[in-house]
């Protein structure tokens, strides 16, 4: 209602868990068909996963520019724990490469450049350029399994394993 009946511009509204049920993604196609964007949520368990729900918005040719995706980590979640897991986001992702075997440059936009432009954070975060805060993570070919990880330039996760401060140079 308040989309129809107000002036309010769509690009300011950034409806989640749109993935959390059927219907609720319907409505999220929707608004993307009206020129909104949305954020699926990783770690869904009772609606649509993040590979089904990307796998049909792509299947459906909507602009994946207004398409992100993020977690709860360590949040809410709807799990016996109650408490997502950290490891969700990037789990997710990994299904929708691997599985679901849909395009890689595709998929990582969702976490990297879609997000860092709609909060007016880019280009200092989302991308590789100079200026940026250089947050690299480097993944196995086969497995898309994280192997390193740099954080503003700065090693933090070397062979898999998170490193432990002063442990590496850079």
């Amino acid at each position: 209602r308040l989309i129809n009946e107000s002036d309010f511009p769509l690009e300011i509204f950034i409806p989640t868990h749109i993935n959390r049920n059927p219907h609720l993604f319907e409505q999220g196609l929707e608004f993307l068909h009206r020129g909104g964007q949305i954020d699926l949520t990783a770690g869904e368990t009772k609606g649509y996963s993040v590979a089904e729900a990307l796998d049909r918005i792509i299947s459906l040719n909507f602009n994946i520019d207004k398409i992100t995706v993020s977690s709860d980590a360590n949040g809410s979640a709807p799990t016996v724990s109650g408490v997502s897991k950290i490891t969700q986001l990037w789990e997710d992702l990994r299904s929708s490469l691997l599985e679901n075997q849909l395009d890689f440059t595709t998929v990582i936009k969702t976490v990297t450049i879609n997000p860092s432009r709609i909060l007016k954070i880019y280009p200092q975060k989302g991308c590789l350029a100079p200026g940026s805060d250089a947050d690299i993570m480097i993944c196995r070919k086969n497995d898309f399994s994280i192997n390193n990880v740099l954080a503003k330039g700065k090693l933090v996760v070397k062979d898999g394993k998170a490193i432990t401060k002063g442990k590496y140079e850079n």
